[in-house]
């Protein structure tokens, strides 16, 4: 969830569940989440039909660059009654500018090939066309990975004797643990792993300028460091 604060409030489902008798206690104005206007994207049609019988769902925004993604969060914030501007948020705005030029001059000039993944036993999953890697593209980075398929699962998908077929230098986890790193033979075979070049990001999360300027300014950190090693 990035910078959001969620000490303190209660948990009503996870991992695509759910209970709707909590919620309906709860009473929520309005339930915000990944979806559209008849739900969240992973729940079914029955399920989001209760959803939306308790409150109207608001879907944070699918589409766009990262900027047009945080506008229209904020948006919905400003339509929620949020101060949009609010020091702190004047302040993000500036430090995820900086973060840019930042990332920029880290990897000017090196050629450094940065592949998003998300690693299991069975397949690699990379995100080339998410929003994440076309902001790491726009800023210099060159992305590698397949392509997701034209229709359905936004990831592409890679098996493991095909990994080395996308040289990268820089490998993007999501959801990266350096204290529980992920392990595989062909995983641990490819030259980022080894170099041990590795960094986190997420598909999801908060969409806020704190959130972005906080991640980039990281890697734009590490990214100094790297080096070609595909």
């Amino acid at each position: 969830m990035g910078d959001a604060d969620v000490s303190g409030i209660p948990r009503i489902g996870q991992n695509g569940e759910i209970d709707m008798e909590k919620l309906a206690e709860i009473r929520p104005d309005a339930v915000i989440g990944n979806g559209d206007a008849d739900g969240w994207s992973w729940f079914d049609d029955d399920v989001n039909a209760q959803l939306t019988g308790v409150a109207p769902f608001i879907p944070l925004p699918a589409t766009g660059d990262i900027d047009t993604k945080i506008a229209d969060t904020r948006e919905i914030a400003d339509f929620l009654g949020a101060d949009v501007t609010a020091d702190s948020i004047v302040r993000a705005d500036a430090d995820l500018e900086s973060a840019k030029r930042e990332f920029r001059d880290a990897v000017s000039g090196k050629d450094l090939n940065f592949l998003l993944a998300s690693p299991t036993k069975e397949i690699l999953y990379t995100g080339v066309g998410f929003a994440q890697a076309d902001l790491l593209a726009e800023l210099g980075a060159t992305i590698v990975g397949a392509e997701a398929p034209a229709t359905g699962n936004p990831w592409g998908q890679v098996a493991w004797e095909d990994a080395s077929t996308y040289p990268a230098d820089v490998i993007l986890v999501e959801g990266y643990d350096p204290e529980n790193p992920f392990s595989a033979e062909l995983w641990d075979d490819l030259p980022a792993v080894k170099a041990r070049q590795l960094s986190g990001w997420y598909s999801k999360g908060a969409l806020t300028s704190r959130n972005y300027a906080d991640w980039l300014g990281g890697l734009a950190e590490r990214a100094r460091g790297y080096t070609k090693v595909s």
